[in-house]
């Protein structure tokens, strides 16, 4: 059984648990979701819980509901997660690790030579257009970004 985090609501958490078996397909497009009832059980969750959980994914139109049938992936779902995902990433997840390597002195073209390493192991072009992001925001926080003691100029060295 999952332990939960005391910290997060639980619906949340649960919630996290679906995206993550939608965006790795554990849970295909198309294919029907637990039912609240299973997924109560599962995880000795409340009903209303687990309602509160999947309630949230059909307004932001991951699964959608059938009545009499229960609930299901939507089509593009995990394309859409995974976008959702990755633009949180990058805004706060990533900013927040460049922004400390900055702090500590590593320099802009240490970080590209080790982007450039990690995602030189792949050929696909999503991969490379991700490469091309991440990129984009260590420029964005070596350009712009001030840290407490930044001693670095404009230029971005």
């Amino acid at each position: 059984m999952k332990r939960f985090d005391d910290t997060i609501p639980i619906y949340l958490q649960l919630r996290t648990e679906i995206e993550k078996a939608i965006i790795t397909g554990a849970i295909p497009e198309g294919e029907a979701i637990p039912s609240i009832r299973k997924i109560a059980q599962d995880y000795m969750l409340n009903p209303q819980t687990v309602a509160n959980a999947l309630t949230e994914l059909v307004n932001e139109d991951i699964i959608f509901k059938k009545r009499g049938l229960g609930f299901f992936v939507q089509t593009n779902a995990r394309e859409k997660l995974k976008e959702q995902k990755l633009q949180i990433y990058r805004e706060t997840e990533l900013r927040e690790v460049l922004k400390k390597g900055k702090s500590l002195g590593v320099k802009k073209q240490e970080i590209k030579t080790i982007v450039d390493d990690v995602f030189g192991e792949y050929s696909s072009e999503d991969l490379k257009k991700n490469r091309d992001n991440v990129l984009e925001v260590v420029d964005d926080v070596f350009l712009t970004e001030k840290v407490k003691g930044d001693n670095y100029e404009s230029d971005g060295n």
